[in-house]
């Protein structure tokens, strides 16, 4: 049976747009057999419509069983089954599929009706992400700046790297556990206005706040910030350097300038 006469059982419906579809579809019985599938299947897997259904779905697949599909057939099976695994293509090669299978029957015939999706491209972004993470993992664990993540809105720390810790005084648990405040007790209308800058341009600089650490010292700093979005929440990245030793010599040279015009 083809799709084309597949299709027109009234509880199927799906009429003669399946070639037309950009995702493939294929027919196969409980053993695997294909029995039908459409252009976009064909294409994708890189066979023509004979070859392809010469094989089982277990010739073109990778990361599937007989058994996953079997519950298709238990009583009133109800929603579709979701699963994901690999497409194998004439060449040998695999990419990464969501499959949505339904259980079709037509008198004593049982057939399985399957959507397949290529998500290689959502592999590869997660891939991407996960590189894209590890790499600025490394970063923040080596650089030389202080690094924090803030959320304003609710005086809190997100996260720091290890030079905040060490630039701080406190542990990584702790600057997790104390609001920003603590950090900018006397300074929290310069910050906020700061971050609404951030927040309307995107990015930002001063060099107008200090940071307190644990021990009760003030440390003058130059902050670099832009926004970043952890969780599907907005937060401030905000890369802060120790400017003491500027601020110190720009103190001495200020006082050796007045002595020699005296």
């Amino acid at each position: 049976m083809r799709f084309e006469e597949l299709f027109q059982e009234p509880e199927l419906g799906f009429g003669r747009i399946v070639d037309n579809m950009p995702d493939a579809l294929i027919v196969f019985d409980r053993t695997g057999k294909l029995e039908d599938a459409n252009g976009r299947a064909s294409e994708s897997l890189g066979y023509s419509k004979d070859e392809l259904l010469a094989l089982t779905l277990w010739d073109i697949t990778h990361g599937f069983s007989p058994e996953e599909f079997s519950v298709l057939f238990q009583p009133a099976p109800g929603t579709p089954l979701l699963l994901t695994g690999f497409a194998r293509s004439k060449q040998g090669q695999l990419h990464p599929v969501r499959v949505r299978a339904w259980a079709h029957r037509s008198g004593e015939t049982e057939r399985i009706l399957a959507i397949v999706e290529d998500i290689t491209e959502d592999e590869l972004t997660r891939r991407e992400l996960e590189d894209s993470e590890e790499r600025f993992r490394k970063i923040s664990e080596h650089s030389n700046d202080a690094i924090c993540v803030i959320d304003p809105a609710n005086d809190r720390i997100m996260d720091v790297n290890p030079k905040a810790c060490s630039m701080l005084g406190y542990s990584r648990n702790e600057l997790l556990s104390i609001p920003i405040s603590a950090i900018h007790p006397h300074e929290m209308g310069v910050l906020r206005s700061f971050v609404e800058s951030v927040s309307r341009d995107g990015n930002g600089w001063t060099d107008e706040l200090s940071c307190l650490t644990k021990g009760g010292r003030t440390v003058p700093a130059e902050i670099s910030a832009s926004m970043i979005e952890i969780d599907n929440r907005m937060g401030v990245l905000a890369l802060i350097r120790d400017i003491s030793d500027r601020k110190n010599q720009t103190t001495d040279t200020n006082v050796s300038s007045s002595q020699v015009h005296r």
